[in-house]
């Protein structure tokens, strides 16, 4: 039996971090997972760790995943029910048995607060402002969507997380972790907001993780609305917020925070002057999303106008498809627009037709030779025939005149232009 083994947690001071380690064996290949936070306690027990490996497990095709330490009793009874619902979603991700002894990971504080993981973008924005009033600390991670070999820029996002942690009158407590790097290495973006977490159990009695996508556009994901109150343990509540909002009626509430306004940032590019480069697909769709509740010119973090030919432009995927749906249903809904909006109809056109090709490259035979494809070609022939003759006429007469040619050489030449073609082609 294929086992994937984490081992006995390690705890230590180094530079006045708080840092947790285990290692994780997979394959006969160890890394050592490593937690450093800003600020302690950190958890005792095994919750994290758990939490860390356990896609790993499932995406490895191991069948045990044995962890060292204690793992709380109410997170061991709901990974049967998370493994369920990712195999469920995922059937690559195979269902495997966990062992581990039971027991909390010590006693809950009575000063333990509420935390949000906050990067400074506007899922996170809307969470935080929602629970300003309860929230006691803001978790800035170092190491997901900025890599921790990325040392200035780190530097530099930190510095900005911590002014804004103070005009809110929070405190923050910065995560630097190499779990997304090892969760990388086995193709997948595993358990990692609720196992960074479950580290910082001892200090929050409940932890917000801001959803990026709207109820009506939910779809699986290891972040989810299902998925992660389930990693929640006797000390920690784990909550997933923010999918009553979709990304234009959270931009709307940031607006109305001078804050967000002087600090919003999406982009993951590394810049000297700015923190938004105001020409990738995450810094044109929030800037559309900005112009269309008349908040843009108000956002000191972008200092463009938008590029109309690189919205055109923009490689769409399935995930970004809601984002672009909701801004253009703005748009052409109060016409102020008309040249963006048409920008973004055309992007989400190209979108749309590379899928279809797509889908016909891999079964357009399949498809032709069906009852179905006949009929579609049968009642599509003349506009077919239309669209070819439009785009180059002397090739479509050329090919119509090739295909009449066979015809005439299989029914009265019995395929000897054919056979007299194919020998004497290379000569």
């Amino acid at each position: 039996m294929a086992v994937i083994r984490t081992g006995k947690p390690e705890y230590r001071i180094e530079d006045g971090w708080h840092v947790a380690s285990a290692a994780i064996t997979v394959n006969d290949k160890t890394h050592l997972l490593v937690f450093k936070a800003s600020g302690g306690p950190l958890a005792k027990g095994s919750d994290a760790f758990l939490a860390a490996a356990m896609f790993t497990a499932m995406k490895t095709g191991g069948q045990c995943l044995r962890i060292s330490g204690t793992v709380s009793p109410k997170l061991l009874t709901a990974v049967q029910t998370i493994q369920a619902i990712f195999h469920r979603w995922f059937p690559e991700y195979q269902k495997i048995q966990v062992e581990a002894e039971t027991g909390l990971s010590g006693p809950v504080s009575p000063n333990a607060g509420v935390g949000v993981f906050f990067s400074g973008g506007v899922d996170s924005f809307y969470t935080l402002l929602k629970h300003r009033e309860e929230t006691t600390k803001v978790i800035f991670v170092h190491g997901l969507d900025i890599k921790l070999g990325r040392a200035s820029y780190r530097a530099r996002i930190s510095q900005e997380i911590q002014r804004i942690a103070r005009e809110l009158g929070k405190h923050v407590i910065e995560i630097e972790t190499n779990v997304h790097e090892i969760a990388g290495q086995y193709g997948y973006n595993g358990s990692l907001l609720p196992s960074i977490g479950l580290i910082l159990s001892p200090q929050f009695h409940r932890i917000y993780i801001a959803a990026n996508h709207s109820y009506d556009y939910s779809f699986p994901d290891s972040s989810h609305p299902l998925l992660d109150p389930l990693w929640s343990t006797e000390m920690l509540t784990l909550k997933h917020d923010g999918c009553e909002a979709n990304r234009i009626e959270k931009l709307a509430r940031i607006s109305e925070s001078d804050i967000a306004m002087s600090s919003l940032r999406v982009c993951l590019e590394d810049l000297d002057q700015t923190l938004n480069c105001g020409q990738c697909e995450k810094c044109l769709r929030t800037m559309i999303g900005l112009q269309t509740i008349g908040a843009l010119e108000r956002c000191k973090t972008f200092n463009k106008k938008i590029d109309i030919e690189a919205v055109s432009r923009v490689k769409m995927r399935d995930q970004l498809l809601p984002f672009a749906e909701e801004n253009l249903r703005v748009l052409e809904n109060n016409g102020k627009d008309p040249e963006l909006a048409e920008a973004l109809r055309f992007c989400l056109r190209n979108y749309k037709y590379t899928e279809i090709t797509k889908q016909l490259n891999e079964s357009f035979k399949e498809f032709l030779d069906s009852p179905q494809g006949d009929k579609f070609v049968r009642g599509k022939k003349n506009s077919i025939f239309k669209s070819l003759w439009e785009i180059d006429r002397k090739w479509l007469f050329r090919e119509v005149c090739k295909e009449q040619l066979k015809k005439i050489d299989q029914k009265y030449l019995f395929g000897a232009g054919k056979r007299f073609y194919g020998t004497n082609i290379n000569k």
